[in-house]
């Protein structure tokens, strides 16, 4: 077994473009289409007694011939992933950078599909969206991906484990920012509507009632999200002072109105 086999079914070998497979090695060329077990004796080792003890369990009890030889520890949820990428000459990813993820092909996939049928799109190349799988024979599920990302897909295998650590990373990192974005954009909300009331006025007078508006929905927003159980606002002579627990925002810049 030469050096790039080798790290081709260690995973050690950077994931394939999606669209542009690397070149086979000869001696993986040789085993695509093999049934599934006769690659396992090759990249994982297995035994032929082994192996005919599985066929016989799986012609008893049903199921895959992966999952039998998995149950029975003869190999690893590892070792059947990278068969089958050699068996259907799919990539297998090890490990998923989440740094590298798209977050806009993330925001077409709703979380919860994700993590129902175990995929995670990873990038684009071209027309295609590579796409982590665990299951690659799951032909409706990459039909729903399609249908998500309105694309064709080129699948990845990769590990249940491997694809829902990365799901929850990811996501979690899209919604962090998010609320992070929603916070500044609070902040400079609130801020720019006690600039404008910075001068005190009578309510009563103005044509203009939007900065007011702005700044209740602005508190009341910020209250529910927070959860908060109060809203205190206490009017001053040329200020009006609002907290929820703690400020809603900063005495160093009231809010100013005067009393009607």
């Amino acid at each position: 077994m030469n050096e790039l086999l080798k790290e081709e079914l260690e995973g050690k070998v950077a994931p394939r473009q999606a669209g542009h497979p690397s070149p086979v090695p000869e001696e993986l060329r040789l085993l695509c289409g093999r049934p599934l077990g006769e690659i396992l004796k090759v990249s994982a080792g297995l035994t032929q007694e082994r192996l005919e003890e599985a066929l016989a369990l799986q012609t008893e009890k049903g199921g895959r011939i992966g999952e039998v030889l998995v149950g029975l520890k003869y190999v690893t949820e590892e070792d059947v992933a990278k068969a089958l990428g050699i068996q259907f000459d799919i990539p297998f990813v090890g490990r998923i950078g989440i740094e590298n993820v798209d977050q806009e092909l993330l925001k077409m996939v709703p979380i919860n599909f994700a993590k129902q049928t175990r995929i995670l799109p990873l990038g684009l190349d071209g027309d295609l969206v590579a796409l982590a799988i665990a299951d690659p024979l799951d032909t409706t599920t990459l039909d729903h991906a399609r249908l998500l990302l309105q694309k064709n897909v080129s699948p990845r295998i990769a590990l249940t484990s491997t694809i829902v650590d990365a799901i929850n990373s990811v996501y979690d990192r899209a919604i962090n920012e998010a609320e992070q974005l929603v916070g500044e954009m609070e902040a400079q909300d609130l801020a720019e509507l006690a600039h404008e009331l910075e001068e005190p006025k009578d309510l009563l007078d103005t044509d203009d009632e939007a900065p007011i508006i702005r700044l209740v929905n602005s508190l009341l927003f910020r209250a529910a999200k927070e959860r908060a159980s109060d809203i205190h606002i206490e009017p001053m002579e040329r200020e009006l002072i609002g907290g929820i627990s703690t400020s809603a925002f900063p005495p160093s810049q009231p809010v100013t109105a005067s009393e009607s």
